[in-house]
């Protein structure tokens, strides 16, 4: 019996010993439908386009990356005329957000770099996170390439720990206009979660959100400026492993996603446009091992 503990201690051990020398990389395509003229045979496109991916480490995010980098060039033609010509490529990586943590997993800090030929070339911006003695954010500062802070937000908290406003650098409200008005309110109920949300204009409403929770289920109703419900949109699994999520404008149209995939990793999307699958999106799971 007690070289049978040991033997297991040993292992998960030797087992945690290795796992945290490794993390993982998600890796995003996407799949979009060919369209003909009976739809029934249509085909999918078998050529894969990359969307973007982000890099795990002891189950924080230290990397996002975004493909699509950004080309342009000037072309003078035979009249001697100037053309701008621009686009993307979705082969190579646009820009990526690197960030960090502290011992005790807290975002610290998140930098911007755009990328040329699939390598590192300037830096756009960066922000500096810091938290309260009760491990809530305080403030954010952001920074541009030349390290001149262009934003800056301190959360304010209420007795019961619950954000009731952002003001800037002078103590100024970020959520008020400049005659004193509301920008935005926002209502919570006993469990701290959102249930309200609403934006304002010269003291009228101009959009309003409402939250029904029921378990791993939510539902937001969307409301205009005459506060008429406008769409509706329900979560199955927006807390654990997503389901499925439907999206109906009134009167006009519905989407809807399927996620298919483990627990703890969704591996495919399928997107539908009013009953008909638009497009896929696919998830690709690698790990690598942190450099020394």
């Amino acid at each position: 019996m007690k070289v049978r503990i040991l033997f297991i201690i040993v292992f998960f051990t030797i087992y945690n010993s290795c796992i945290a020398q490794y993390g993982y990389i998600k890796e995003e395509y996407s799949i979009y439908l060919e369209r003909t003229e009976n739809y029934r045979k249509s085909i999918f496109k078998r050529e894969k386009l990359k969307i973007g991916f982000e890099k795990y480490w002891n189950g924080n995010v230290v990397e996002k990356g975004v493909y699509g980098e950004r080309w342009g060039e000037t072309i003078i033609t035979k009249d001697s005329s100037v053309m701008n010509v621009c686009g993307q490529d979705n082969g190579k990586i646009y820009y990526t957000d690197f960030l960090i943590y502290d011992e005790t997993n807290k975002l610290i800090s998140e930098k911007r770099i755009y990328y040329k030929n699939n390598l590192p070339d300037k830096l756009q911006r960066y922000i500096l996170y810091s938290y309260n003695e009760f491990n809530k954010l305080d403030y954010e500062a952001w920074y541009d390439k030349d390290s001149l802070i262009y934003h800056f937000e301190k959360n304010i908290y209420n007795e019961e720990g619950i954000l009731i406003d952002k003001v800037d650098t002078l103590g100024n409200s970020l959520n008020l206009y400049p005659d004193g008005s509301l920008k935005t309110s926002v209502t919570y109920d006993s469990l701290n979660r959102v249930i309200e949300f609403i934006k304002f204009y010269k003291g009228k409403q101009t959009y309003r959100e409402e939250y029904i929770y029921d378990f791993d289920r939510k539902t937001t109703l969307h409301y205009n400026e005459n506060n008429k419900l406008e769409s509706v949109e329900e979560f199955e699994g927006y807390r654990y492993k997503p389901k499925w999520r439907i999206y109906l404008k009134i009167n006009s149209y519905f989407t809807k996603t399927e996620y298919k995939g483990s627990f703890f990793r969704t591996r495919k999307e399928k997107h539908f446009y009013n009953d008909e699958l638009d497009h896929i999106i696919k998830y690709k799971y690698k790990k690598y091992k942190k450099k020394d």
